[in-house]
């Protein structure tokens, strides 16, 4: 049997893990549109954080993921669609467009 070096079985799992919280990620967004006049300035750094380190660790060619060879283009490209849908959600959301908020990912969520 094929078995995977330690450090791809650790990225896998990170992946599958990363999945995870970008599911939660978007169920807190969702809890925001309620709240839309009124996102806490904590929230809209924290998800601002999450996209800007994301994209300069996991996309950037020279981030620390990719300039490792941790991360391979696929893996890159799939993490870049995240972390674009999770920075318009918060855009549509602060616009006050809740039912736009959504819709790249529900749309990706549906093929």
């Amino acid at each position: 049997m094929l078995r995977l070096p330690d450090h791809l079985v650790r990225i896998r799992d990170h992946a599958d893990r990363a999945h995870a919280a970008t599911v939660t990620r978007h169920a807190a967004l969702r809890a925001l549109t309620d709240q839309a006049n009124s996102v806490p300035r904590e929230v809209v750094s924290a998800v601002v954080g999450i996209c800007h380190f994301a994209r300069a660790w996991g996309v950037a060619p020279d981030g620390m993921l990719r300039g490792n060879g941790l991360i391979g283009d696929e893996d890159a490209a799939r993490l870049e669609k995240w972390i674009w849908t999770i920075s318009y959600a918060l855009s549509m959301i602060l616009d006050g467009d809740a039912a736009e908020a959504f819709s790249a990912y529900d749309d990706e969520r549906l093929r």
